[in-house]
C-alpha cells in the first residue's frame, strides 16, 4: 500500500513541495526513481544514507542541499526545486545515473558525485581528498561492493576494475 501512496503523491503532487511525505513515502519514491533511471535500488539508498541520513532538511556547509545533498547548480542544471524531497530524489537519481553512464565506473561516478566532475577529470581518478576517499568507500560499503577494489584502482591507473554495474 506505501508503494500505491507514493505513486498516488507523485501523481497528486507532481514532485510538489506541498506535500507532506513520510519516510516510507521518500523510500518508495527514491525505489521508483531508481527502477525508472536504471539505479541498482540499494545504490540509491545508501548515497542518501551517506548524503543525508534521509533528513529533507540537511544543508551542508558547501551549501548542498536535501536528502542527496544538491548543490544549487546542479539542482538548477536538473530543472528541479532542492527544497522539495520528491524533486531532489528526482534530481538526483538523474544526475547519478548520468555520472555512471559518463564515467562507466561506479567509483568515479560516486567521487564525482561528491567532489564534482571538474575533481575527477583533473585527477583522471578518485581525487586525493581524504573526504571523497572515505565517501566512495562508505556508498560503495552500504552497497555492498568491496572497498577492496575502490583501494587498487589507485595502484592501477587506467584499468576499469570496478564497471559500473
Amino acid at each position: 500500500m506505501n508503494g500505491m501512496r507514493a505513486i498516488l503523491l507523485l501523481l497528486i503532487f507532481p514532485l510538489s513541495a506541498q506535500a507532506v511525505v513520510s519516510r516510507a513515502d521518500l523510500e518508495q519514491a527514491a525505489t521508483n526513481l531508481a527502477q525508472r533511471h536504471q539505479i541498482p535500488v540499494s545504490l540509491m539508498q545508501a548515497l542518501i544514507q551517506v548524503e543525508s541520513n534521509w533528513k529533507t532538511d540537511a544543508v551542508s556547509r558547501a551549501g548542498a542541499i536535501g536528502l542527496m545533498q544538491l548543490m544549487p547548480g546542479t539542482a538548477a542544471r536538473f530543472n528541479v526545486d532542492p527544497y522539495d524531497p520528491l524533486q531532489n530524489l528526482s534530481g538526483g537519481a538523474r544526475y547519478l545515473s548520468w555520472l555512471i553512464q559518463r564515467y562507466n565506473r561506479l567509483d568515479l561516478a560516486l567521487a564525482a558525485y561528491n567532489a564534482g566532475e571538474g575533481a575527477v577529470d583533473r585527477h583522471g581518478d578518485i581525487p586525493p581528498y581524504p573526504e571523497t576517499q572515505r565517501y566512495v568507500q562508505k556508498v560503495l560499503g552500504l552497497y555492498g561492493q568491496s572497498t577492496a577494489l575502490v583501494r587498487s584502482v589507485h595502484r592501477i591507473r587506467g584499468y576499469h576494475l570496478m564497471r559500473a554495474f
